[in-house]
C-alpha cells in the first residue's frame, strides 16, 4: 500500500532517545494516528477519484508516470480534417492548460502521431490529419517508467511532453513538463531518486 511508503523513509535513518517506555508507546501511537489519518485521507481521495472518473492513476504510485500525469487527453483520427479537430478542441476549453497537442489513433485506438498545436493552428481547415503526420515517431513512455526516465524523454526529444501508452500503444495519458517540475518540487528526494525508497 502506498500509504506505507513511510515506514521505509527518514524514520530507519534518525534514532530517537526516549529512555521511558511510556514516551516509546506515546511515539508509536502518534504515529498509527498519523497512519490512520493518511489511510483516511486516501480512501476520500479515491473515491474522488472515481466519482470523476479519474481511476487510471489509482493503480500507479506517485513515483511512476502514471500516477502524475494527466488524463485529459485530445484524441483524433487520421481522416478527420483540422476543422473537425479544432471544434473538438473547443469542447476540451476547460482542459486547455494540459493539452498542448493532438494524438492522433488508428481504428484500434494505438497511438500514430502527436501533432502539436501550432501545426494544427497552421493549417487549412480542410486538411486531413494524415496530410500533417510526419515520419518522426511520436514520444511516448510507459506508465510504470519512474520520473527520471520522463525527464530523459522529454530532454532528448526537446519535447513540451510526453505520451503515455499502454503495452499495446493506445494513449492514457499525458506528462507535461509543468508536471515533472511539479512533481520534482513537492515529492524531492521520493521522486529523484525512487529506487531509494523500493
Amino acid at each position: 500500500e502506498q500509504r506505507h511508503a513511510q515506514l521505509k523513509g527518514v524514520h530507519l535513518m534518525a534514532p530517537v532517545l526516549l529512555k521511558d517506555v511510556a514516551r516509546i508507546e506515546g511515539l508509536l501511537f502518534c504515529y498509527f494516528i498519523a497512519l490512520l489519518v493518511h489511510a483516511l485521507i486516501e480512501r476520500e481521495l479515491r473515491a474522488a477519484m472515481r466519482a470523476r472518473q479519474l481511476t487510471e492513476l489509482l493503480g500507479y504510485p506517485e513515483t511512476m508516470a502514471g500516477g502524475f500525469m494527466t488524463t485529459a487527453l485530445a484524441l483524433a483520427h487520421a481522416p478527420d480534417t483540422v476543422a473537425d479537430v479544432r471544434a473538438a478542441l473547443r469542447q476540451q476549453r476547460p482542459h486547455g492548460a494540459d493539452i498542448d497537442s493532438v494524438a492522433v489513433v488508428d481504428e484500434e485506438g494505438r497511438l500514430l502521431a502527436d501533432l502539436p498545436l501550432f501545426e494544427l493552428l497552421a493549417a487549412e481547415d480542410d486538411t486531413r490529419l494524415a496530410e500533417l503526420i510526419g515520419d518522426s515517431e511520436p514520444v511516448t513512455i510507459h506508465p510504470e517508467a519512474f520520473l527520471d526516465e520522463v525527464v530523459d524523454r522529454l530532454t532528448d526529444a526537446r519535447a513540451s511532453s510526453v505520451v503515455v501508452v499502454d503495452p499495446d500503444g493506445r494513449p492514457k495519458g499525458r506528462v507535461l513538463a509543468d508536471d515533472v517540475i511539479d512533481a520534482l518540487k513537492e515529492g524531492g528526494l521520493r521522486l529523484k531518486l525512487p529506487w531509494l525508497f523500493h
